[in-house]
């Protein structure tokens, strides 16, 4: 018999531009540093991490550009999930973005 799986609210943050944004995986990235780094963009419903990444591409959740007014709101520079972007999943556990996966945070 098929597993179906529910999709479950996952929190998403975008990396603010700056001194400390980089384009290559930061390994310094903590939950406790979160709110200087980070600022909340969405909060989406997904069955995995996998999936918010793909909900979180432009092209999905702003393809004519919906989405240009609220990053510019936040201080954003981006409007697809990157490397160093983090999810909070449901069980309250924090993922780092990577260029080959994700990353726990503690």
């Amino acid at each position: 018999m098929p597993t179906i799986q529910i999709a479950k609210p996952y929190r998403v943050f975008y990396q603010l531009p700056g001194k400390k944004f980089s384009f290559l995986d930061r390994k310094d990235l903590t939950v406790a540093g979160l709110s200087q780094t980070h600022v909340l963009v969405a909060e989406v419903k997904a069955c995995f991490l996998d999936g918010v990444f793909l909900m979180m591409q432009a092209e999905s959740w702003s393809p004519n550009g919906e989405a240009r007014g609220l990053i510019q709101r936040l201080g954003l520079q981006h409007t697809s999930m990157f490397m160093n972007d983090v999810v909070q999943d449901p069980n309250g556990e924090y993922w780092q973005c990577m260029l080959a996966g994700w990353r726990k945070l503690n």
